[in-house]
């Protein structure tokens, strides 16, 4: 048998995680906001700060340190005083029965993640999409494949947990499907960008 290897070249990297926290302080802190709703597509809290507040800055800290690891561990980041990611928004997801959200992406941010605070395993899935539908099956042709896998698939699920933390580029489409639960189903999503000064190729730009 041949030997040969697969590169995963220019891959978006999407780090799936556990947070060990009692999310039962949390829920009870998050159900007590008010929400706008979003037509068909649930609710969103009205405040965009909410990792700001004193009963969540535990959890904001955790959330930190997940995207440390995914910035310097995963995706080797230099560390840099002059250059940082910070915490920009942080806002609840509320869906109930038959309440989705339709495909999105995060703008004004670099990197974005969803935590779980409260869900089932109807509660929905969310689904990342290739916007630019890069593979070669989705390149120009619909290919039939025998089996989808992370090198042919222009969309890929995860059915969330609690306590499961998803972080990505902001630019990454995705969706969450219909809630088929009788359970109200609680996300925090958030926003980083970055700070501080950096050198491209011809100047150097203060962000």
């Amino acid at each position: 048998m041949d030997n040969y290897e697969i590169l995963p070249l220019f891959s978006t990297p999407v780090f799936v995680g556990h947070i060990s926290i009692d999310c039962k302080p949390i829920l009870n802190t998050i159900v007590k906001l008010k929400y706008l709703k979003y037509n068909n597509s649930g609710k969103g809290s009205e405040n965009e700060q909410v990792l700001e507040l004193e009963e969540l800055l535990v959890l904001k800290k955790q959330i930190d340190k997940k995207f440390e690891v995914y910035l310097y561990d995963i995706l080797m980041y230099q560390k840099n005083s002059n250059f940082y990611f910070k915490h920009e928004t942080s806002w609840v997801n509320l869906h109930q029965k038959n309440e989705y959200s339709p495909m999105h992406y995060h703008q004004n941010s670099m990197y974005s993640f969803i935590f779980y605070v409260d869900v089932d395993e109807n509660s929905g899935d969310i689904i990342f999409s290739c916007g630019n539908k890069s593979t070669f099956s989705y390149n120009c042709f619909d290919v039939p494949v025998s089996s989808y896998n992370i090198f042919n698939s222009g969309q890929w699920k995860i059915n969330p947990r609690n306590n499961m933390i998803i972080m990505f580029p902001s630019h990454l489409s995705h969706c969450v499907t219909e809630s088929k639960s009788k359970k109200d189903r609680y996300s925090i999503a958030g926003n980083y960008f970055c700070r501080g000064s950096i050198i491209n190729r011809t100047k150097k730009l203060e962000l």
